[in-house]
């Protein structure tokens, strides 16, 4: 019961809010009263677009893993994250760097790698 009478009054102050705010336009403005409360919808729709747009603004992919503060070839080739250079991912870093840089990276990316042991050997 409690929960549906704080419902009610807080939608009733949020009512009496718009209206001041539509009133406030309508004397000041000299606009009518529906292109007035049109003006508020649209201003409302519009923040709250801006603020989900906003909030997905904040979700970013931490590349530096092992927090030295500097984002090493290793970390920006990882893409998935998972800390081990995948295949595509050695591409990716083979045709930014020479091959020479690039041995000891991949090495010691798949030495824990069950799946990178070759039998053949």
């Amino acid at each position: 019961m409690s929960e549906i009478c704080f419902d009610l009054i807080f939608e009733l102050i949020l009512y009496v809010i718009f209206v001041i705010i539509v009133a406030i336009i309508v004397d000041t403005t000299g606009m009518s009263e529906d292109s007035a409360t049109f003006s508020c919808i649209l201003v409302i729709v519009v923040f709250l677009l801006l603020g989900a747009k906003a909030s997905k603004l904040g979700k970013g992919v931490n590349l530096d893993i092992d927090g030295d503060g500097e984002i090493s070839d290793k970390e920006w080739a990882d893409l998935d994250g998972d800390g081990k250079l995948s295949v595509d991912e050695t591409d990716l870093l083979t045709q930014q760097n020479p091959e020479e840089a690039i041995e000891p990276l991949v090495t010691e990316s798949h030495t824990n790698d069950e799946w990178w042991i070759d039998d053949d050997k």
